[in-house]
């Protein structure tokens, strides 16, 4: 076997588990078990992480014009972990002849480790300044920094940062420096709530396993890009780590951050076949799309567009309303108007149902109609928007909610909120959903028996046996009037085709997210129409 191919073989053989993201509590677990089980030195283990990430840092500087030896460096580190994990980086810096090297930290005192990493580099003449003692000479270094290492604080906090440590981090944001956070940018934890201190990097450096909070709504755009390097845990620890949990009901949420997403990729070498040369309309899938109301026909559309794009062979909508805009409708689309003849035929006919998009005429006994067919016809049923907020209405014990936990005969029900709705769904705050999307989800699929998409910058793929996973998306063209409509179609589409619910999903997700960033980068901002225009091309290009 050629380097190449065993290096490869290694990262696979490690994509079980290096792609999966931990709470706080367990990458302190796994910290433990690598020193007490195993063995391992805890300086060993920051020696690692602070020399890997600061070649990591090197690698992206590469690009930045002028002698980086004259850069001005600060190094800013808190009395822990990451504290001294910045101090291995400074060390490193100083050895490779970083000359205008500075190193800021948030109090004297740090812990035995950082302490025993602070001794070598006062004995190598590395210049050290102490916020708690002198802030104006520390936030003047901060000031004439080009780069700052932020190693303040990791994911030990238990709550938000105090005033001292928070006033640091206030003078690190306002400065004109690029700014590297080590695992997690100061403050973040499990937990945070927006407007609590913290740093706001340009990347963030992740040593050993992704963290779970640097993909809340909270967080994730603080953290800027995402590396990852190995400080040297063993693959057995959080393999163990990912059985117990998984025994448990609670799998660890696998992250998907490649752009583009292959299906390859997706699916860990396996992808779903595609549709065969010989398919026609009547075999690609029929979905039928139960949407569109006064001033929102636009939605019922998209949704119905979105499916045909995405592979359906024919489409139905049934139209709340259409407001004399049916000459304006797509030739593509079979439109009628609604009525419950028109429910009961669509719901006969089709392999898959869409309801929701615009549909804002209906009320809670709409949604329990639909319901009722899907059980009675064995459909799958995908439920958006409008509703997503009748299901809401009442909460746990909502009429709509009551029919769908009765509705035992749909093969899967496939939800679709933004966070708002996620919000409504879990009764949370919104400040919940940014704060701990994990716990509002749990809530949800512990009352309702559905597939969960909650959309956003980062969307999450909630399965009821608890399978999650988080699509690192960052994409804001997406945030537009009409992409949800688009991506319901579209999960449509694939819940049509012979496969299993929670792959059709992730299939559909990961697609809408390949075409929305595709269409950025070539045009820039971009409508729901546009985005439909190219989807029918993603999936061709995921395969290749």
């Amino acid at each position: 076997m050629s380097e190449s191919m065993e290096g490869e073989a290694i990262r696979r053989a490690r994509m079980a588990e290096w792609d999966r993201l931990v709470t706080s509590a367990m990458m302190t677990e796994i910290d433990r078990a690598a020193q007490e089980e195993l063995g391992i030195p805890g300086v060993v283990l920051m020696e690692n992480a602070g020399r890997a990430a600061w070649e990591a840092v090197r690698e992206g500087l590469d690009g930045a014009p002028g002698h980086h030896s004259e850069m001005a460096v600060v190094f800013c580190v808190g009395p822990g972990n990451n504290g001294g994990d910045a101090l291995v980086m400074a060390r490193w810096a100083l050895l490779e002849g970083w000359r205008r090297i500075t190193v800021v930290s948030s109090r004297r005192t740090l812990n035995s480790t950082a302490a025993s990493q602070a001794a070598i580099l006062a004995r190598m003449g590395a210049p050290w300044l102490h916020w708690d003692e002198d802030d104006r000479a520390c936030t003047a270094a901060l000031e004439q920094a080009r780069l700052i290492v932020d190693g303040l604080a990791g994911t030990g906090l238990s709550g938000p940062l105090r005033e001292e440590p928070a006033r640091l981090v206030d003078a690190i944001n306002r400065s004109r420096a690029v700014v590297i956070s080590i695992d997690v940018p100061s403050g973040s934890r499990d937990g945070y709530r927006s407007g609590e201190p913290l740093v706001r990097a340009n990347c963030t450096v992740v040593t050993g396993y992704r963290k779970r909070s640097l993909y809340t709504g909270a967080v994730r755009d603080a953290a800027g890009e995402i590396r990852q390097v190995d400080p040297g845990f063993p693959p057995q620890l959080v393999q163990g780590l990912m059985d117990r949990e998984a025994t448990a009901g609670r799998p660890l949420p696998r992250l998907v951050a490649d752009a583009p997403i292959t299906l390859s990729t997706l699916f860990s070498g396996d992808p779903p076949p595609p549709i065969g040369p010989d398919s026609h309309k009547g075999s690609r899938g029929r979905v039928g799309v139960i949407a569109g109301g006064p001033g929102t026909v636009g939605a019922a559309i998209l949704a119905g567009m979105g499916a045909l794009k995405g592979g359906a062979g024919m489409v139905r909508v049934v139209l709340g309303d259409d407001g004399g805009m049916r000459p304006a409708l797509d030739p593509s689309l079979m439109v009628v108007a609604d009525s419950d003849s028109a429910r009961l035929d669509v719901a006969t006919w089709a392999d898959v149902l869409v309801a929701g998009p615009g549909w804002t005429g209906a009320g809670a006994e709409d949604l329990c109609r639909i319901l009722e067919l899907a059980d009675e016809r064995k459909r799958p049923l995908v439920l958006d928007a409008h509703a997503l907020r009748l299901l809401a209405e009442g909460g746990s014990g909502s009429t709509a909610a009551a029919a769908l936990r009765k509705a035992t005969h749909i093969p899967a029900v496939v939800l679709t909120p933004h966070p708002g709705e996620l919000a409504a769904l879990a009764d949370v705050g919104a400040g919940d959903i940014a704060s701990d999307p994990w716990g509002a989800l749990e809530r949800v699929a512990g009352e309702l028996p559905a597939y969960i998409v909650l959309k956003g910058s980062v969307t999450i793929v909630r399965d009821p046996n608890g399978e999650t996973t988080v699509f690192d998306g960052r994409c804001p063209a997406l945030g537009t009037a009409g992409s949800g409509d688009v991506l319901a179609g579209l999960i449509g589409a694939w819940c049509a085709r012979p496969l299993s619910a929670g792959e059709a999903i992730r299939a559909a997700v990961a697609l809408h997210l390949n075409a929305g960033r595709g269409l950025l980068a070539r045009r820039g901002w971009f409508t729901a129409t546009e985005l439909v225009s190219v989807l029918g091309e993603e999936e061709f290009r995921a395969r290749e």
